[in-house]
């Protein structure tokens, strides 16, 4: 479970509140406009994309499923926080600050505001059918091939230890050890060649692109 807020929404004392009564204090506070709570379904890391008095660009509107309202949204200070439920505070942020990959935040102008929240559904090949569109470099064909190096180095770490343990008399297996050990090398040589290290980042550009939770927000009222 997600939670969208602004910290100076909070009460005060919901910083010490126990793990085990946040859930219902957070359905009470929703109904006061103080934060929206979003059932993600699961586990797993999500990136929001907020959208302040704008459209959904065109590009994502064919993939929003499930619109929540939540007629007003109380922002009293400008900044907005999206964390996991028990990260949710009004001053005391020391669990977010420790970990901070679970939640962000993002400016909005203070005020109370009309918020719809869509979920994010794209077709199963969505993501491969987009990186071969927009990464017209070689060295895709490269990143694309992990998945086989990884497989190789797997197959050659295993006729290695046998060839050393089991076969280590045979003249032939001794001189196929340092191939075996160069396919071994493969997936850490190529993992931190410059060419994967470009295309890796560049994708997760393109991923940042699409995200798994749009906020539309518009003045309330």
């Amino acid at each position: 479970m997600l939670t969208l807020f602004d910290p100076a929404a909070i009460p005060e004392d919901y910083d010490r509140t126990p793990i085990e009564d946040l859930i219902p204090l957070c359905d009470k506070l929703e109904q006061q406009g103080r934060l929206k709570l979003v059932n993600t379904g699961g586990d797993g890391s999500f990136l929001l994309h907020a959208y302040e008095e704008e459209q959904v660009p065109e590009n994502l509107r064919p993939y929003l499923q499930e619109p929540i309202v939540l007629e007003k949204f109380q922002v009293p200070t400008g900044r907005v926080y999206l964390t996991g439920t028990e990260y949710v505070f009004a001053k005391d942020d020391s669990r977010l600050r420790k970990y901070p990959g679970m939640g962000g935040s993002f400016p909005l102008k203070p005020g109370v505001w009309h918020l719809t929240l869509y979920r994010t559904e794209y077709p199963d090949d969505f993501h491969d059918k987009l990186f071969a569109e927009k990464l017209q470099d070689p060295g895709y064909r490269l990143w694309n091939s992990m998945g086989c190096f990884v497989g190789a180095a797997v197959l050659a770490f295993v006729a290695t230890i046998v060839s050393f343990f089991f076969l280590r008399l045979m003249p032939w297996s001794v001189s196929a050890l340092p191939l075996g050990l160069l396919v071994v090398s493969l997936p850490f040589i190529v993992g931190n060649s410059g060419s994967f290290r470009r295309i890796e980042a560049r994708k997760k550009e393109i991923e940042r692109e699409y995200p798994s939770i749009v906020a539309v927000l518009k003045p309330a009222g």
